[in-house]
């Protein structure tokens, strides 16, 4: 029969699909799970490029060395603070809500994922990526000229390749118009997302265009 060998294989897609996001969510579990136990020294991390800077951090984009880490072909944003000046429990106290409340929010499909934060000093392979005014303050000299490196907070996160505001910029200038479909696409997820931090008595405190995320493989999909 025709009809039943056509539902037998769209039943079978989507299983595939249901045993394939299965598989894709466990192996994520297991991935930020390693990150949050061993991933805890900086100079683990290679800078390959510098996403952003501002007032109080670096953004850069790493992949992860730490010995035993299966999944080295993935890039992750680094989040370096320039809060030099603090020790390590004064960093942890001042900064501590953005970790704690990242680390006990559920996943969900539309917020970037939260992998690791850390203590350490800013090493080599941080310091010639920092703005001017952070690499010369991430070295301290004593009184006797020996040099030490300040330490600060890192947070490792999921790196999501381009922004809302960049997206726009560069591919739909004025005069163009971005694609109702693609609208209605983004407005859908960041809802979704921020009822599910509403939900878990979260704000975001800085929704802009900056900081909305896009894989570009989804908008190209929307634009079709």
């Amino acid at each position: 029969n025709i009809n039943q060998s056509t539902a037998c294989a769209k039943l079978g897609h989507r299983l595939a699909r249901i045993e394939e996001s299965l598989n894709r969510a466990r192996d994520e579990i297991h991935e930020q799970r390693f990150m949050s136990v061993a991933c805890r020294r900086s100079d683990e991390f290679q800078v390959s490029q510098v996403l952003g800077n501002g007032e109080i951090a670096m953004a850069a984009l790493v992949s992860c060395t730490t010995p035993g880490f299966k999944w080295s072909h993935k890039q992750y944003a680094l989040k370096v603070c320039f809060n030099f000046d603090l020790d390590s429990d004064q960093v942890r106290n001042a900064f501590i809500n953005e970790p704690t409340e990242l680390a006990r929010l559920p996943p969900h499909p539309n917020i970037v994922r939260f992998m690791c934060e850390f203590v350490d000093e800013i090493k080599d392979n941080i310091r010639p990526h920092l703005p001017e005014f952070a690499r010369e303050y991430s070295i301290i000299t004593h009184q006797d000229g020996t040099r030490t490196n300040r330490k600060t907070q890192f947070f490792v996160m999921e790196h999501v390749e381009m922004s809302l505001s960049r997206l726009l910029v560069s591919r739909f200038a004025p005069p163009s118009i971005v694609p109702h479909r693609m609208v209605a696409t983004i407005i859908s997820q960041v809802g979704s997302a921020l009822q599910h931090l509403d939900h878990h008595r979260l704000a975001h405190r800085d929704l802009k265009l900056d900081n909305i995320l896009v894989e570009t493989r989804v908008v190209d999909e929307s634009t079709n």
